[in-house]
């Protein structure tokens, strides 16, 4: 089953996009300035943790779909490294869907930066 995961992964590897984006856009928030460059701070954040999770997950998919790893010997790994617990219950089409959520959210959040930028650009 290594369609899933390369989906996945192919999917992932788009939030290099909205980084540009981000970044563009931090920017802006940072020339304009004024009081909602701070909302500017945490969103930039908040978007900077997402980016860092899901390149992660897209390597972790890449690897599970060339057999390179396979779910179960993360779990073990990430449990010996203090990084979790060993969840082997969790099937791949939940750890596929788990990593889409943060995508999703990365593109929400890139909206809500859109139009606080907006805000900030035409307002102030």
């Amino acid at each position: 089953m290594t369609a899933l995961p390369q989906t996945t992964a192919h999917l992932l590897a788009t939030a290099r996009y909205p980084a540009v984006f981000n970044t563009v856009l931090f920017a802006a928030a940072l020339w304009q300035g004024g009081w909602l460059f701070i909302l500017h701070g945490v969103l930039s954040a908040i978007l900077l943790y997402l980016h860092i999770r899901i390149d992660f997950d897209r390597r972790l998919f890449t690897d599970f779909a060339g057999d390179r790893l396979s779910p179960s010997d993360f779990d073990r790994c990430r449990a010996e490294l203090g990084l979790g617990h060993a969840n082997s219950e969790r099937s791949l089409q939940q750890r596929c869907t788990g990593a889409l959520k943060l995508w999703r959210t990365l593109i929400y959040l890139s909206g809500i930066q859109l139009a606080v930028t907006t805000v900030q650009l035409v307002c102030f």
